[in-house]
């Protein structure tokens, strides 16, 4: 495999690159770029679309490094949580093994048979005994039904 040099990480980087290399050169590419060791699972997606950032920030002239330390002094060092498309008060119902469960989106919970949950994969937990993903046990990123 190619090895990319520190000084490679100043040359342009074109969207082309980015689509078309293989996910050991993307890997090695982050790395040096972003000075981070990657995990092993992280997503072909996750890089690409972090590479084709700094890309952008250079191409307008930006240091991604002070432009990242920007954005997050703006936001006060706190990313913002999964945005609900659904309003306080909508109730999700599913059928498990028979029975239906009803659950009450509230602003910052859930609600479900009297308590308070912080999220639906722990309430999909409560009712199956295993590991969910909430949001799909309860039927909300079905891909057909995403919002355009």
């Amino acid at each position: 495999m190619e090895s990319m040099k520190r000084e490679d990480i100043n040359k342009p980087l074109s969207l082309n690159d980015i689509e078309t290399s293989t996910k050991a050169k993307l890997r090695e590419s982050f790395e040096l770029v972003f000075n981070v060791p990657l995990q092993q699972n992280v997503s072909l997606d996750f890089m690409k679309g972090n590479l084709a950032w700094i890309l952008q920030a250079k191409q307008q002239k930006l240091n991604p490094i002070h432009l990242r330390k920007k954005l997050i002094k703006k936001t006060n060092g706190v990313m913002p949580k999964h945005k609900t498309l659904y309003q306080t008060g909508t109730r999700l119902v599913r059928e498990w093994q028979g029975q239906n469960y009803e659950i009450t989106i509230m602003d910052k919970d859930y609600h479900w048979q009297g308590k308070q949950y912080k999220s639906l994969t722990a309430i999909a937990y409560e009712i199956t005994g295993t590991k969910w993903s909430g949001p799909r046990f309860f039927g909300l990123n079905d891909k057909e039904q995403k919002i355009k």
